[in-house]
């Protein structure tokens, strides 16, 4: 990261997009070299202060547009890993309030600006600065915030390289406790997570099932899950295929009750 790179502050919770679910624009009004910026240079993306008052009410309703209206199950499949989606999740925990993130939550490059984008994420009437190569940052970096782009104070400059530098590197999957592990009888192993009332999955062979993408311990986290009749996450998660007798199982996939793998 030797190029020019400046910050730039984003109200929540766009940071937090940025950083986990794949947001691969940032909407400005004005170009880059307004500011002294060009394609080619990194951003150090950076969350404002946390909103409080009418601008949390705002910040929620921005939250819940994006959260039915951008994050639906072909998004989530086809764009996050196991890794972003677990960091969606934590954060829609406790009203979303986990999403508004201050400071320094990670480092992008400029890759293009253009004004018809196609991404989901993008703002009619505005310049969509295309990112590419997003490194979140384990920690964020405080740091006051500005209109504009910005320069970065030595010492917080310092933390970002360390911490972007660090984020690059190739990580070990994290290891699921012993106690959550499957059982596993003599049958063929069996492949694929079905279950009724996700949304994080995509459709199978068997009628109202789909196959989630979500692992186990993610999974049984979620308070509410998919209904397939009404279209609403307002199933909780543990009533498993919701009006589907259960359980129910093919011969290549699995079925969630209450947390746990069964088979037919």
């Amino acid at each position: 990261m030797s190029t020019l790179i400046r910050g730039i502050t984003l109200t929540h919770p766009w940071a937090f997009c940025i950083a986990h679910a794949g947001k691969d624009v940032e909407n400005r009004t004005w170009r880059p070299e307004k500011q002294g910026g060009k394609v080619g240079m990194y951003l150090a993306i950076h969350g404002g202060v946390v909103p409080t008052g009418a601008k949390k009410q705002e910040a929620l309703s921005e939250l819940g547009y994006i959260s039915t209206q951008i994050l639906t199950p072909s998004y989530i499949h086809h764009t996050l890993n196991t890794e972003q989606l677990h960091k969606v999740l934590e954060g829609l925990q406790d009203g979303g309030e986990g999403l508004f993130t201050p400071g320094i939550v990670a480092v992008a490059r400029l890759a293009a600006v253009t004004s018809d984008g196609i991404s989901p994420w993008k703002a009619d009437g505005q310049y969509q600065w295309e990112l590419a190569d997003v490194v979140a940052l384990a920690e964020p970096v405080p740091h006051k915030g500005a209109q504009g782009l910005w320069e970065i104070e030595p010492d917080a400059m310092t933390l970002v390289r360390e911490r972007w530098a660090a984020a690059r590197q190739p990580q070990a999957a994290p290891a699921i406790p012993a106690e959550r592990l499957p059982v596993v009888d003599t049958a063929p192993v069996l492949t694929g997570q079905v279950c009724g009332t996700c949304a994080n999955g995509m459709p199978t062979e068997l009628p109202h099932l789909i196959e989630c993408r979500l692992p186990w311990e993610i999974h049984d986290r979620q308070e509410k899950g998919y209904n397939i009749k009404t279209g609403k996450a307002d199933v909780p998660v543990h009533l498993g295929h919701g009006d589907l007798l259960m359980p129910v199982a093919s011969a290549t996939h699995r079925c969630m009750i209450d947390g746990w793998r069964h088979r037919a």
